[in-house]
């Protein structure tokens, strides 16, 4: 009978450090956490994560087609899930999916920039604003309310010093 104790207590020291209060969060200081947060994540940050996650896959065209007037872009099944609750008109998803492949080649290394740094945030600026002149304004501002509502679902964790 006494094992049975001791049993009962390794359960519920346990069950107490499985469970969340009792958890120590794994992320490091500084971390912004969205769902506790989401204003604290900067705009550019959400969007560049929102463009990364529309991204079929490494060296995927956002596209099959170039995206004529009379023949805009066409988004692949996931890419319109994702964007379902923007409900661009064609001219304004296809505007989305041209800059999408555009931010896409910028970001990927290449044998010409790969000793050099990548400033991503300062890619998916000039995208935000190509989109901003590209889209119509309520396109774009319904994209912005996407990205922005999604931040709920994002971490910005800090970049450590690795100079030290």
């Amino acid at each position: 009978m006494l094992v049975m104790k001791n049993s009962h207590k390794w359960v519920l020291a346990l069950t107490l450090a499985l469970t969340p209060s009792f958890a120590q969060s794994s992320d490091p200081p500084g971390t912004i956490d969205g769902s506790v947060d989401p204003e604290l994540i900067p705009d550019v940050v959400a969007f560049r994560l929102f463009l990364g996650a529309l991204v079929e896959g490494p060296g995927t065209p956002a596209a099959q087609s170039a995206g004529t007037q009379s023949q805009p872009l066409q988004p692949s099944t996931k890419q319109r899930a994702k964007l379902t609750a923007s409900a661009l008109n064609a001219a304004d998803m296809s505007a989305l999916l041209q800059a999408l492949d555009l931010w896409q080649t910028s970001i990927t290394p290449s044998a010409t920039n790969l000793a050099s740094a990548i400033d991503l945030d300062a890619i998916t600026e000039g995208t935000m604003g190509a989109l901003q002149q590209k889209m119509t304004p309520a396109g774009y501002n319904s994209l912005l309310v996407q990205v922005r509502s999604e931040k709920k679902h994002m971490k910005r964790v800090p970049v450590p010093n690795m100079g030290q």
